[in-house]
């Protein structure tokens, strides 16, 4: 039997807890937590019928989430089960992190991933990817292995076990391992994200490279043969099974550390607070706020883990809020104001998810809304308030309409105007500078009118024909001999006329 030489940080050292214990655990009673869905009341009594059908279309889609989730853990079962009854050396590959973390709080069991005692095997995970693959009798590839020693194989035809089909799953093997990180020299600080360096360890070692105890606990793969509720969950550190059950973020070494080495541990902490409800301990929570920063060294790979883990999600406003709590929001804001890359990512990231989202984005301090700019700060509350019932689809044609109401005229319109007001075709731009703010505070005035060219083209023309009189255009082009600051000067004369204009119609 292995000896730990690991230490809880939280936790006094006592001989229970400095061996490799072992303990039989049967699935956990903890109720799984599931999205709550709220109908809004209304008064009217239509608008009840719709929320009563969509709160109906919810819990058909929970419950429908709930047997996927329980078939995708059923299937890993008979996965992990024929595994045990067919690799060789199945006593030195162990099943870790993720898996047994979620069999053990009854959550989905999605990912089955294998870690190697390549020392005691004699045997690496390339070697084991290849068996298995071997083994499967279905058609697979073989990926890897990489530079950090992980080896995959996907399964590429059909094949069922026990009633569940394994074609697409993919199975990650990887040797048990030290990482070694570039550093500063001068200041001692991390340097990028990737290891410098990997070599085989022991199992004892390697759980010390996870960000959370409850992540180091295993299964060993010949002991799998009969299920996972017949198995022996792998403790190493002592902590892990208890840091679960209290589901508490408990970090294996300092937390320090474990965030500088890598600082997107930092967002899986959102992931765990908010979609499982784990607390996040005083001085873990201090060592990640002080770690945040490190974020700005790996710019794309925090925006992945960021996009993955908290936007795409459909609670991503809970893990906003924790994400400001740890002060990753702050950082984010930093980070699109000196790369260019992580802006660009970030806005157009939130322009596909739409406009209440992009507002909401920017009430948290990112400025992502560069495709507002052509309102003022007024403009876009009256904007913001138009969009809000509207879909995500309404919203971004209704802004298209109101960056440019020339979507909604019909084509000869504009032409026509110039044509009326002694504009050349060498001064429609100049024109349209100062009628574009015309058909824009119509549009905010009254939404429907981007459903009612006619009526629009119309309201444009009355105000524009009042603020710019025909001879005042002929002056405008007498000459072609004023300069560049009257030109600008009487554009804006007349861009003020015409707002006047607009607002003294409706006054």
């Amino acid at each position: 039997m292995l000896r730990s030489r690991l230490r809880c940080s939280h936790r006094p050292t006592t001989p229970q807890s400095s061996t490799f214990t072992t303990r039989t655990w049967k699935a956990s009673a903890h109720p799984s937590l599931r999205p709550r869905s709220c109908l809004r009341f209304c008064s009217v009594v239509g608008r009840c019928k719709e929320g009563a059908m969509a709160l109906s279309r919810a819990s058909v889609h929970r419950v429908a989430r709930r047997k996927q989730a329980e078939m995708e853990t059923e299937g890993a079962k008979a996965l992990m089960k024929w595994l045990a009854r067919h690799v060789r050396g199945a006593k030195h590959i162990y099943v870790v992190g993720g898996a047994v973390r979620n069999y053990k709080i009854d959550q989905p069991v999605k990912d089955i991933d294998m870690v190697v005692d390549s020392l005691n095997l004699g045997k690496d995970a390339a070697w084991v990817a290849e068996h298995i693959a071997h083994k499967i009798p279905a058609q697979t590839r073989i990926e890897g292995p990489d530079n950090l020693r992980v080896t995959k194989v996907h399964i590429k035809s059909p094949w069922s076990i026990d009633g569940y089909e394994m074609e697409g799953e993919t199975l990650d093997i990887v040797d048990a391992r030290t990482e070694e990180y570039a550093r500063d020299p001068e200041t001692g600080d991390y340097v990028g994200h990737k290891p410098i360096r990997v070599d085989p360890t022991t199992m004892e070692d390697d759980v010390t490279r996870r960000e959370f105890t409850f992540n180091t606990l295993m299964w060993r793969l010949s002991e799998l043969a009969n299920g996972p509720d017949k198995a022996e969950i792998i403790d190493i550190t002592g902590c892990g099974v208890k840091d679960l059950e209290n589901r508490e973020m408990r970090c294996p070494g300092d937390p320090d550390e474990v965030f500088a080495i890598d600082p997107t541990r930092i967002i899986r902490i959102i992931k765990f607070a908010f979609k499982y409800g784990f607390k996040l301990p005083p001085d873990v929570k201090a060592a990640a706020k002080r770690q945040v920063k490190g974020l700005k060294r790996i710019p794309t790979k925090a925006f992945e883990a960021i996009r993955k883990i908290a936007l795409d999600n459909p609670d991503y406003k809970k893990a906003i809020g924790v994400m400001e709590d740890l002060g990753v929001i702050d950082v984010m804001a930093e980070m699109m104001e000196s790369d260019k890359q992580f802006r660009s990512s970030m806005t157009n990231y939130a322009e596909k998810r739409g406009i209440a989202y992009l507002f909401y984005m920017m009430d948290k301090g990112l400025p992502v809304g560069a495709s507002l700019k052509f309102l003022d700060r007024a403009q876009q509350q009256r904007f913001r308030e138009i969009t809000a019932p509207m879909d995500r689809d309404e919203a971004l044609d209704f802004r298209a309409a109101v960056s440019n109401p020339g979507n909604v005229y019909d084509k000869k319109f504009i032409p026509t105007l110039a044509a009326t007001l002694g504009f050349s075709k060498k001064q429609m731009r100049d024109l349209m500078q100062v009628v574009l703010p015309i058909g824009r505070e119509a549009l905010l005035r009254d939404p429907s009118l981007k459903d009612k060219p006619s009526a629009l083209m119309r309201q444009v023309e009355q105000a524009a024909k009042r603020a710019i009189p025909t001879r005042v255009a002929m002056r405008w082009a007498a000459t072609g001999k004023e300069s560049r600051l009257q030109r600008i000067q009487m554009k804006r004369e007349a861009s003020a006329r015409l707002r006047a204009a607009w607002r003294g119609e409706d006054g």
